[in-house]
C-alpha cells in the first residue's frame, strides 16, 4: 500500500493541476492504484467555512487551516456547504489535502485521497434536522460489494428518495422542515434542487 507521500507525488508526477482539463478529470472521484482521488476547487474563502461535521456535541464547524491536512475519520457524518446536499457517512476515512490562495476570493485547490472501499463497506446519504439534530432518513449504499463506479447512481436516488416524500424532510422530533436535497454534479439535479444548494 502506498503512503500518502507517495501518492502526493505520483499525482504531483502525472497530473498538472494547472490544466484545467487534467482537473476535470478527477472531479468526481478516479481510482488511482488502490486510492481514489478527488480534486475541488473553490474560493479560498469558501474552503475555510464549507465543512460542517456531527459529533458528540452537535453540529460542528471544525477549524481547518487553508494550507494543510484534514482527516475525516470513517463513521463521522460529514456535510459540505453548497457542494452536495446530504451528510455522507462511509466506512472509509478521507484525507483533504488543502492549498488556498492569498486572498480570501483566490481559488483553492482540495485533493481528497482515501483507499477505495473493501467489500462491506458503505457509502451513507442522511439528512439530520438543521434545528434539533435528530436523523431524518437515511440512504445506505453497499459500495465496497457493488464498486465505487455505482456511488453516483446511489447519491442520485438517496436524493430522488428524500425529495419526493415530504414527511422525510419533516423533523418527528421538533417539527422543522429540511429544505431539499441535491447532487454533488448540478446537471442532475432539478431546477428546485439546484436552488438548494444556495440554502445549505
Amino acid at each position: 500500500m502506498q503512503s500518502l507521500a507517495e501518492l502526493a507525488l505520483k499525482m504531483h508526477e502525472s497530473v498538472d493541476l494547472t490544466d484545467e482539463r487534467e482537473v476535470k478529470k478527477f472531479i468526481g472521484f478516479t481510482q488511482v492504484g488502490e486510492n481514489l482521488i478527488g480534486v475541488r476547487r473553490r474560493a479560498t474563502r469558501l474552503m475555510e467555512e464549507d465543512a460542517l461535521e456531527i459529533g458528540p456535541g452537535g453540529i460542528v464547524t471544525p477549524r481547518r487551516d487553508p494550507f494543510g491536512l484534514y482527516i475525516i475519520y470513517g463513521g463521522t457524518p460529514h456535510h459540505t456547504c453548497n457542494l452536495f446536499g446530504y451528510w455522507h457517512i462511509n466506512d472509509v476515512d478521507e484525507v483533504y489535502i488543502t492549498v488556498g490562495g492569498k486572498n480570501p476570493d483566490d481559488e483553492a485547490t482540495r485533493l481528497i485521497l482515501m483507499r477505495y472501499p473493501k467489500s462491506g463497506e458503505r457509502d451513507m446519504f442522511a439528512w439530520y434536522c438543521r434545528e434539533c439534530v435528530a436523523l431524518l432518513h437515511c440512504f445506505v449504499h453497499e459500495t465496497g460489494s457493488l464498486g465505487f463506479e455505482t456511488f453516483w447512481k446511489a447519491e442520485s436516488e438517496a436524493v430522488r428518495i428524500f425529495n419526493s416524500d415530504a414527511t422525510l424532510r419533516r423533523c418527528k422530533n421538533c417539527g422543522a422542515e429540511h429544505p431539499l436535497g441535491y447532487r454533488f454534479m448540478a446537471n442532475k439535479n432539478s431546477v428546485e434542487e439546484e436552488a438548494a444548494r444556495r440554502i445549505w
